[in-house]
């Protein structure tokens, strides 16, 4: 019995499992799960990990919704970031038009560090609506205190997904923006 008193009080005491490098840990909800990434000082990311049937908005979410917004405040040696938006997908429900995600998606951010020669720690509280047939706000507080390459890849693949300047963007023959 002493034994197992003693293993029970070793794992309450046991420190969490900490973040992967250049992570966030992840904010959970019934709806999905969102963390923040940092590949290098002006590489970073949101990545959303929905579940089946939810959705987030795009930059111009159409009859309803809004898109995901960062505040960086608190944040250390950050200039600006801005967030890279990929091109998105069209939902129609109750007869009204969105554009947004569903699944699993990365926002890239461009990010540009005040001192390109002095870390960045990163605190941004994130708003976002997730929907289904009906939407529910959230604010997620995340923080990265470092970077990790390992993410670059991740970040590079939704980068390319970002439209381009050329023109404007169509999705089933809609002109979004």
């Amino acid at each position: 019995m002493r034994a197992v008193l003693a293993l029970f009080l070793g794992l309450l005491a046991a420190p969490a499992l900490a973040a992967e490098p250049g992570a966030s840990d992840w904010f959970e909800t019934e709806q999905g799960r969102v963390r923040l990434l940092a590949a290098s000082p002006t590489e970073l990311g949101l990545e959303f990990d929905l579940a089946p049937g939810w959705k987030i908005y795009w930059r111009a979410p159409g009859d309803a919704g809004y898109p995901p917004s960062v505040d960086w405040t608190g944040s250390d040696n950050l200039q600006s970031a801005e967030i890279l938006w990929p091109a998105p997908h069209r939902f129609s429900i109750f007869g009204l038009d969105t554009v947004g995600y569903e699944g699993k998606v990365v926002l890239p951010i461009a990010a540009r560090p005040a001192d390109a020669a002095a870390p960045v720690r990163l605190e941004a509280r994130l708003d976002y609506l997730t929907c289904r047939e009906i939407c529910i706000p959230y604010q997620a507080e995340l923080s990265v205190d470092g970077t990790s390459p390992s993410w670059s890849g991740l970040l590079a693949t939704w980068r390319a997904k970002v439209p381009g300047n050329d023109g404007p963007l169509r999705i089933d023959g809609a002109r979004l923006r």
